[in-house]
């Protein structure tokens, strides 16, 4: 073993050593900036966080790596990047001068956008968080740097490895701070069927009135409403949308499943609401109650979970009208709160109503 060699292999125990310690995101980015270079020699080094679409959530870098660069790199790069293809589908380091010959790797665009900078070649790894790349580690050289070997393949598949476990570690805590933080806030005080749950489905906390729903349901019903806050968890995660609600109708019964994000900086929460009623039990339709056709209008988009600024701006009114709406709608159907008009909307329609569908007079 050389002498380089063998100071690399403190590095990673020292890069280890650091990281069991950390409890916070930001600590771990900073850990990662501050050590990488240590255990694989390079001009720049960097760890990118990543979000289900495969964009970038956050990016930590070397100050050798200039904004423009990585505006750049997301802008136009990322989409045709081979190397970060080639993570995403074997899930290990991937090297440039392996993966590509020279002159193939110099007609790629990405390499244009490295060259710039004056770097050449690149090797990156994934960060596997729940068995979803959810980051990167990423390492650049210059062209007359040495070319990287095995060992700093080897080493750089032991750093991914690691951060990705202490990433999954520091997402799970921070979930769980995140959880007893909005329980203690909000489940103790509402009445409404409420299951708490992670980006993935997961239960994490299920309140009171939760509990007397999915206990009084018939066997075949409760999976079938866990896998409804999957799918609108997934739907969340494509960002397509708000909130997302799925009407699961079987064995006489209808459950109405409506997930939102939680407001929650430090990780990604979720919280369903569970409504559930006999299909055999008509419930008059709304557009026999006595509202206007421009209130139906503004409890459908409340009802979907628009904030009074966003009802404001789709229905062309000053938000002080929105208010005055909701009141006279909150009266005439006899409710005192959006969780009640929820269940008065889905009560009275035999699907969750879709407020991009709404025409505007």
């Amino acid at each position: 073993m050389t002498r380089s060699e063998a100071g690399g292999d403190e590095a990673v125990l020292r890069f280890m050593s650091r990281l069991a310690g950390v409890r916070r995101m930001g600590c771990l980015r900073r850990t990662v900036v501050a050590e990488l270079g240590e255990i694989i020699p390079a001009r720049a080094w960097g760890i990118y966080e990543l979000n289900d679409k495969g964009g970038p959530t956050n990016v930590e870098c070397t100050v050798n790596v200039p904004d423009w660069f990585l505006e750049e790199y997301e802008s136009g790069g990322r989409t045709t990047d081979p190397i970060y293809a080639g993570v995403l589908r074997v899930r290990c380091p991937v090297d440039s001068g392996r993966l590509l010959h020279w002159r193939r790797w110099r007609s790629e665009p990405v390499y244009e956008i490295l060259d710039r900078v004056g770097y050449q070649r690149s090797l990156q790894a994934p960060l596997v968080v729940h068995g979803v790349v959810r980051g990167t580690l990423n390492i650049a050289r210059h062209r007359d740097d040495p070319a990287f070997t095995l060992t700093d393949l080897a080493r750089m598949q032991t750093a991914s490895v690691i951060v990705g476990r202490v990433f999954e570690r520091v997402a799970d805590d921070q979930v769980s701070r995140s959880v007893h933080a909005i329980a203690s806030v909000a489940l103790d005080s509402v009445a409404d069927p409420i299951v708490v749950s992670d980006e993935y489905g997961a239960a994490l906390v299920v309140n009171d009135a939760a509990q007397k729903v999915m206990g009084a349901l018939k066997q075949e019903l409760l999976p079938l409403c866990m896998s409804a806050i999957r799918e609108n968890l997934a739907a969340l995660r494509r960002g397509d949308t708000r909130s997302v609600s799925q009407v699961v109708d079987a064995a006489g019964e209808r459950i109405t499943v409506r997930t939102t994000w939680a407001n929650s900086d430090d990780a990604r929460i979720a919280i369903s609401r569970i409504y559930r009623r006999s299909t055999s039990v008509g419930a008059p339709p709304l557009d026999h109650s006595p509202l206007t056709s421009r209130q139906r209008e503004i409890a459908a988009m409340a009802g979907a979970g628009m904030t009074v600024g966003q009802i404001a701006q789709k229905a062309f009114v000053s938000p002080n009208t929105v208010k005055q709406h909701l009141k006279r709608i909150y009266d005439a159907l006899g409710v005192h709160s959006r969780a009640e008009l929820v269940q008065v909307l889905w009560a009275s329609s035999n699907s969750p109503m879709d407020v991009d569908e709404l025409a505007f007079v």
